[in-house]
């Protein structure tokens, strides 16, 4: 992926965050959300596990799969480039008062 290319996806995912809350959170239901059925998987492999101690979300959006999985394991850890996507997940977690979620906003993919 180019410089450009990353720059680009950078900026949709800024631009669209808050629609993209609204697509993973599953309020329509007239197609099938990928987002929800993945979360649903991981949260069951979790919960078959003995313990978990910690989980890590790369590319965590909205924080859904984080805020989710906090219930599980000892600590749950997102990361992603879009500074408005952890803008979005950090009130989620202050209005859940969970306190061993963790934000990370990074540009990891952009290439020097």
């Amino acid at each position: 992926m180019s410089k450009t290319q990353q720059q680009e996806t950078h900026t949709y995912f800024d631009d669209n965050a808050e629609k993209w809350r609204e697509k993973a959170s599953g309020v329509n239901t007239n197609s099938v959300n990928v987002v929800s059925q993945r979360n649903s998987y991981v949260l069951d492999v979790i919960r078959e596990r003995k313990s978990t101690t910690y989980m890590l979300d790369v590319g965590c959006g909205t924080g859904d799969l984080v805020c989710d999985s906090s219930k599980y394991v000892d600590k749950s850890i997102g990361i992603d480039f879009s500074r408005k996507m952890i803008d979005i997940a950090s009130k989620k977690i202050e209005e859940k008062n969970i306190i061993i979620v963790i934000f990370y906003m990074d540009l990891f993919l952009i290439l020097a």
